[in-house]
């Protein structure tokens, strides 16, 4: 029987712009009367237009970047030897230089709904310990995981990467 882990699905965030560009948008008003002020005619189509034209934000436009350096998870040895399976969902901050500033278990290993979802039974006791074992691995590969680096003004993004441990 062999043990291994692996990443489920390639793991993929998205960046939003932190200002994003302004675009022009021309908001028709239902009465000109409020535009149409000044004194003559001239000035008064230079307000109209000045008044119904409004700068807003343009929607954030997202940056797609990968996974471009994660070392595998080597396998607890408590858990190998009690042969506890699970998969930990980790949530992890991406800043702009690609590095993770924080990471969090989402779904442990030994959570019992997930478990009982796939038809697995809850655990206990030591097994229990060896599936939070296996998550302490997960949230330590997440944590050295570097993506690829962000120029421009974008915000840090969030990602969720699953890691599965089972046995072969």
């Amino acid at each position: 029987m062999r043990a291994y882990c692996c990443f489920l699905n390639a793991t993929r965030l998205t960046m939003h712009t932190r200002n994003p560009p302004l675009s022009r948008r021309f908001n028709p008003l239902p009465g000109l009367a409020p535009c149409a002020w000044g004194g003559g005619w001239g000035l008064g189509i230079v307000a109209l237009l000045s008044a119904c034209t409004t700068l807003e934000p343009a929607k954030p436009r997202p940056l797609q970047s990968e996974a471009r350096k994660c070392p595998m998870p080597s396998y607890p040895a408590q858990a190998q030897r009690l042969e506890v399976e699970g998969r930990v969902m980790v949530r992890a901050t991406v800043a702009l230089d690609g590095s993770v500033t924080q990471a969090e278990v989402v779904a442990s290993a030994a959570n019992a709904a997930a478990r009982a979802a796939v038809g697995e039974l809850p655990l206990h006791g030591a097994e229990a310990r060896a599936a939070q074992a296996l998550d302490a691995e997960a949230l330590r590969m997440v944590r050295a995981c570097r993506f690829g680096a962000v120029t421009g003004n974008y915000t840090p993004a969030q990602v969720q990467i699953p890691v599965r441990f089972r046995m072969e």
